[in-house]
Order: structure tokens, then sequence, then C-alpha cells
């Protein structure tokens, strides 16, 4: 069992070993009120059971200490031991609730441990057979004392084993989750590598083709189809350039750009020509905000509206003090409560193939360049993204002009 599941299992346990603990109390305050047991058992039990709650304290406090599985059902065995010991030993019927721990021992223990801990209890069910303390039974008007400990000892075992049971369960059931989260992330991690090698790959070619278009153009000057050419495969070089900035960057931190705001978002509702809408301001504005990677990211939300059956998308600016707010609407079927309250997480989406990565790379973005994303439903039906973006401010430096 791996260490991320050994601890919280035995924080599991130690938790539950309170609870044990004090239930353990009460039945010796109820044995001594019955006469079952005599003051030195129940001062013997009482206090010992206070020192074994103070030092389960600690070890939960402590959390830098780990404690092996084995030792944690070692020592709730030891307490199970000495507090049946001190109260009859095997004529304490509650003797049956040690079936729990040879119940949840092989679940949770490798084979070797699991032989020591059963080697551990069987040496405990023989000292509980040579206890000289005394059990009285009292008897009632239907039942005797007896009767009552057996029922109220099977009751104790069937309750504890179910919601132990499903307790780990629920746990394995995280755990799995955790691993299926981290694969996805690992293979996030090679996609990242993946496109390092594919920047480096065209890269080659295309700074190639980029002097050779400029050595044509000091040949041929003026042609147009030429400076066509020359301009995309700037941008093509331009585009590899960050791209890769974003593969390599170790400190998450962005470059930076100088993005007028009405330019760039008129120009992008003109390539989604019929579905996205923008109205200008009646002025310039700028902002602290990396291009490429806000064409990717509204690319995806354009592409998301689509899917939820929206039939246009509108743009607005608006602004406020050292922000500008980017409100994006439509009329789609907006998002699902899920995704409402954890759009940050990667890879959790809605959809059978989507990635789940298109709002937590968004979020990023915004988080990394000092922005924000809030994501909401309008009343009227429909997705609506606001997005925080920083003003440019001309004592920061940044990557290009």
């Amino acid at each position: 069992m791996n260490n991320v599941s050994t601890d919280i299992y035995s924080h599991l346990l130690i938790r539950l070993r309170n609870w044990v603990l004090l239930l353990q109390s009460i039945f010796f305050v109820t044995a001594k009120s019955l006469d079952m047991i005599d003051s030195t058992q129940l001062l013997l039990g009482g206090s010992f059971l206070i020192l074994a709650f103070v030092a389960n304290q600690v070890i939960f406090i402590i959390r830098r200490v780990r404690i092996s599985l084995l030792y944690n059902f070692i020592l709730d065995a030891s307490i199970l031991i000495y507090v049946l010991f001190v109260s009859g030993g095997y004529q304490n019927p509650l003797v049956i609730i040690f079936l729990a721990h040879f119940l949840a021992a092989p679940i949770f223990l490798a084979t070797k441990e699991l032989f020591i801990y059963l080697g551990f209890c069987f040496l405990g069910l023989g000292l509980l057979s040579n206890s000289n303390f005394i059990l009285s039974y009292p008897s009632f008007t239907f039942l005797t004392a007896f009767e009552v400990s057996v029922f109220m000892a099977a009751l104790a075992t069937v309750t504890f084993s179910y919601w132990f049971v499903k307790k780990m369960k629920g746990l394995e059931h995280s755990n799995s989750i955790f691993k299926s989260f981290a694969t996805r992330v690992e293979r996030y991690r090679s996609l990242g590598l993946l496109a390092s090698g594919v920047c480096h790959e065209i890269g080659t070619p295309l700074n190639t083709i980029s002097m050779r278009v400029e050595r044509l153009h000091k040949k041929i000057s003026g042609d147009e189809d030429l400076l066509v050419l020359e301009r995309n495969v700037n941008k093509c070089v331009d585009a590899l350039k960050k791209l890769n900035l974003q593969v390599h960057n170790e400190d998450e931190k962005f470059y930076r750009e100088k993005l007028e705001l009405n330019t760039f978002l008129r120009e992008f509702s003109r390539s989604h020509e019929g579905f996205v809408f923008f109205k200008d301001v009646d002025k310039e504005i700028f902002v602290n905000v990396p291009q490429l990677l806000l064409v990717n990211s509204l690319n995806d939300v354009v592409n998301n509206s689509k899917e939820a059956q929206a039939t246009f998308l509108k743009m607005i600016i608006a602004e406020e003090l050292g922000m500008i707010n980017l409100i994006i609407e439509d009329n789609g079927s907006g998002f699902l409560k899920e995704i409402l309250g954890d759009f940050g997480i990667p890879f959790l989406t809605s959809k059978p193939n989507g990635t789940g990565l298109g709002l937590y790379h968004l979020n990023n973005l915004m988080l990394m360049i000092g922005g924000s994303l809030t994501i909401s439903n309008n009343k009227e039906g429909g997705a609506k993204h606001v997005l925080k973006l920083p003003r440019y401010t001309k004592n920061e430096s940044y990557n290009n002009r």
C-alpha cells in the first residue's frame, strides 16, 4: 500500500480511536454502577484510558511523525487487550469485538505485517484466558447481564465493521480518483514535452524559410505576394517563440505584451463572423496579456458556447480602477453546477470527449497576469465569463513592442 494511502488510513484510525476510547470509558463507568467491576478495576481501566486518549491526541497533532498501519493496529489491539484483561478477560462478552481486528487486518496489511499482527493478537487472547479479574453479572427481570452484554458486543462489532469497511471503500475510491488524476497530469506534462519538440522541429525549417524570404525580399523589392509571405512567416516564428517560452518557463511567469484590446477583439470577432459580436469603445485600451494565449483561450470559450447550442456570443468591455473587464455572454445552455464550483480543477468536464482543460487554462492565464476569472449563468439563460485584465502601465517591461 502506498504512502498516500497509509497516511490517510493512519489518520482515520487515530480519529476512530478517540471514539473507541470514549465508548470504553462509558463501559467502565456503567459496569461500576452495576457492580460488575470493583473500584480497583475502574481505577486501572479508567487511568489507562485517559493516558491512551492523551497519547492519541499527541500522535494526531504531530502529523509529521508517521506511524505505520501495523503499529496503529497493534496499538488498538493493545488497548482492547488491556481493557478486557482488567474487566474479566474471557468472562467479558465484549471479547467478540476482537473479531473486528481479525477482519480488518488482512484488508490493509501486507503478508509479513499480517502474520506479525495475528501472532500478537493470539498472544493477547492467551493473556486474556489468564486474567485474575472478575466480571460479575447481576440478573435483570427479562435478561441476564451476560445476555445483554453479548447483544451489545455483537451490535458494536457489526456497527464498527460496517462503518469501517464503508469508510475504507470511500478512501479507496478517492485514492483511485487521485491515481487517475496523477496519470492525467503526467500525460499533460508529456504533451508539454511533445510541444517543446514540435517547436524545435518546426522552428528550424521555419527560420530557414524566414532567412530565404528576407534574401528574396532584397532581390525583389515591392512584390506583394512576397510581403504577405514574409509577414505570415514572421507571425509563425513569433508564435513558436511564445509557445516555447511557455513550455520551458519553470517560474510559471507569463511573458508580457502590450495589447490594444479594441483592435484585438475586433479582429477576433471577424474571425468568428456571424457568431461573435463585439462593439468598440471610443478610445484605445491597452492591457497586459499574452496575445497568443488569450486567442487560444477565447477560441475555447467560443467552441464551448457552440457545443452548448448557443447561436451568438457577445463581448463587452467595462473599465474599472487598474483593471479592464472583458464580459463574455452567450445564449446557450450555460454551466453545470459542478463546473461552476470547481472550474479551476484540471480535467473537470461535463462533455464525453472533453479534456477539461479549457477553463483551467483560462483561469491560470488570468491568475498569472494578475487578473481573475469568474463564471456564472445568466438568469435569462446562457453562460457568462468575466475576465479581469490588468491595464498596461509604462513602467513595466514587455517582451515585444
